[in-house]
């Protein structure tokens, strides 16, 4: 499989399209099916599939039902996506669809995904048709994503759309500079120190002078760690508070260590720390080569190289240095190109991630709304499973009510009553119910 192109894309069927153009396909009414679910594959401005989760047995089992025709849909994010939704939101444990026994490819197809036949159906279909049985199990799924449910369900909804890589002119840029050569520059500031000593030694005749000259690659050494300790010096404390007050606000929000998004928080606060410690490396070499160079020029100055019969040799070194490109001086012009583009796309990864979370909260809030009964005592539910949370920190879950098998999403009234009493009333029969327009508040409301 191939990951998904740009082109192709899931979205999330709101008005019951998707669910008919699937029924259309394969010659059904749309009455046949108990659907929790629909997706539908989109290519560039065309639907090319579909997929119903249908039938499903809380904590068991659910049905695929898909009709495409374009292969594009059947990619690895795809799949990691709806295998996802299968055994990570609704918790089921078994996914199972039919397929026609003459249907070749499709039955080939399924296989490579990993299901396994259990058993065949004769005369199963109205037009006589025999179907085999295909299922995967959750410990079977080869399609595991590392995205957060919310994050994915944000993702399929088209949140966070930032460009994560770099611009067409960055990147022949840095092409050109990866590739320059620096071979003979280098050569020549490794040589300049002897360079400049053999040159005077040629005006040995002119008095005593003192023409031997050499920088100081000690004065650069110096320079280098003075300036580095100084940026470390001032940022050590700034990062030990950087990382105490997001610790703090972390588990203020309920996080602890040990939680994904603790863990997430945490390292994108290490990256940007390492990244201004890079960044002051940088400077602290360029210090060390400002430094040799001064150390240089402050030797060709003592030495008394001021008269007429020194000026060719003098210059003849200054316009070696100021002439030469040193491998030093091309990784700096790769970070000037780099450097910036990085912490873009750095800015752009976490933009989208908030984006999806934030999107697969909100529908996961509003699904929560839309389906609950008023009720929402613990005691009138079963088969309870968290599946998400609200931006207010109240866990969403999924649950049946006693006696109902059809799968729901909402709140338990008596932890919404920890938080939010003004939210919860009790009934005539002393049973709680949850006003979700105050439940769902954020914690500025």
């Amino acid at each position: 499989m191939s990951e998904q192109p740009a082109s192709c894309r899931i979205v999330l069927d709101r008005d019951k399209s998707v669910f008919r153009y699937v029924c259309d396909g394969l010659g059904f009414t749309d009455d046949w099916i108990n659907a929790c679910l629909t997706l539908g594959f989109v290519a560039g401005d065309k639907l090319i599939g579909g997929l119903i989760y249908h039938n499903m047995r809380p904590n068991h089992d659910l049905w695929w039902t898909i009709y495409t025709t374009d292969k594009r849909w059947c990619t690895k994010a795809v799949l990691k996506q709806i295998f996802g939704l299968a055994f990570n939101y609704y918790n089921v444990q078994c996914v199972r669809l039919l397929i026609n026994t003459d249907n070749a490819p499709c039955l080939k197809l399924v296989e490579r995904l990993g299901f396994k036949r259990e058993g065949l159906l004769r005369c199963f279909r109205e037009d006589a048709a025999d179907c085999f049985v295909y299922s995967i199990l959750k410990s079977e799924n080869l399609w595991k994503g590392k995205k957060s449910m919310s994050k994915s369900i944000g993702k399929i909804l088209g949140a966070g759309g930032a460009t994560t890589g770099n611009y067409g002119s960055e990147t022949n840029l840095l092409n050109y500079l990866k590739n320059y050569n620096t071979a003979n520059y280098d050569t020549t500031l490794n040589n300049l120190t002897s360079y400049a000593a053999n040159a005077s030694a040629n005006l040995n005749n002119m008095g005593s002078y003192n023409f031997g000259v050499s920088a100081s690659d000690d004065a650069r050494q110096r320079a280098e760690t003075a300036q580095f300790n100084a940026y470390t010096n001032m940022l050590s404390p700034q990062f030990a508070n950087q990382t105490d007050d997001l610790q703090a606000r972390l588990l203020n929000q309920g996080l602890s260590v040990g939680n994904p998004a603790y863990q997430r928080a945490m390292t994108d606060l290490q990256n940007n720390q390492n990244s201004a410690l890079t960044n002051a490396a940088y400077q602290a070499v360029e210090a060390g080569q400002n430094a040799y160079s001064q150390s240089l020029n402050d030797q060709i100055s003592a030495a008394g190289f001021t008269n007429s019969a020194q000026s060719g040799y003098i210059n003849q070194l200054l316009s070696a240095l100021q002439n030469s490109v040193s491998g030093y001086n091309n990784a700096m012009n790769i970070y000037s190109v780099q450097h910036p583009a990085d912490s873009r796309i750095a800015q752009n990864s976490y933009a989208n991630s908030q984006a999806r979370q934030q999107t697969g909260d909100d529908f996961l809030r509003t699904a929560a709304t839309a389906a609950l009964s008023a009720f929402s005592d613990a005691r009138l539910k079963e088969n309870i499973f968290p599946v998400g949370k609200l931006f207010n920190g109240l866990t969403v879950y999924r649950f049946n009510f006693k006696g109902c098998p059809f799968p729901q999403i909402g709140l338990i009234a008596q932890e919404v009553c920890q938080h939010y009493p003004e939210a919860v009333t009790v009934d005539k029969d002393g049973f709680l119910k949850v006003d979700y327009n105050l439940a769902c508040r954020t914690k500025e409301n």
